[in-house]
């Protein structure tokens, strides 16, 4: 299994976890990244909240496009600079959230995650055809930056 197949797997189960959970609102303050959490010293959810999705049309839409950019990269670059970008992007859009939302508010997504890998696929093979769009992957991370 890729490892973009196994992550697609956890924000799943971790969106999943949470929409079910008998009390979400705990999840949230443990799991959902905020400047108020990062102050507290909850550091790992820079990561645990890219896992998070906050409805079903939420991740459809991340894992589709995760599914297309994250494997086609991992083919083209390899697993690990896959894995790389998708987590140096995620954290790195939460850090730079702190500026703009209030300190208490919650970030949940893979979404800024995907943005990195569709901005990579656009560089390393605009040409490759997804099957699942039926289009070039150019074409498709070009529909993901207006969709997001």
């Amino acid at each position: 299994m890729s490892k973009t197949n196994l992550i697609i797997l956890i924000c799943v189960a971790a969106s999943l976890f949470l929409w079910l959970a008998e009390n979400p609102d705990v999840i949230m303050s443990q799991l959902a990244f905020s400047a108020e959490n990062l102050l507290n010293g909850r550091a790992w959810t820079l990561v645990t909240a890219l896992f998070l999705h906050a409805d079903p049309a939420h991740l459809l839409g991340n894992m589709m496009f995760l599914f297309v950019f994250g494997n086609t990269l991992e083919k083209e670059l390899g697993a690990g600079r896959t894995l790389a970008a998708f987590f140096t992007g995620g954290v790195l859009s939460f850090l730079l959230g702190v500026f703009f939302y209030p300190p208490e508010t919650f970030l949940i997504g893979a979404s800024a995650a995907i943005f990195t890998l569709a901005s990579f696929a656009m560089l390393v093979k605009p040409l490759k055809f997804s099957l699942l769009f039926f289009m070039p992957i150019g074409l498709v991370a070009l529909i993901y930056f207006i969709y997001n």
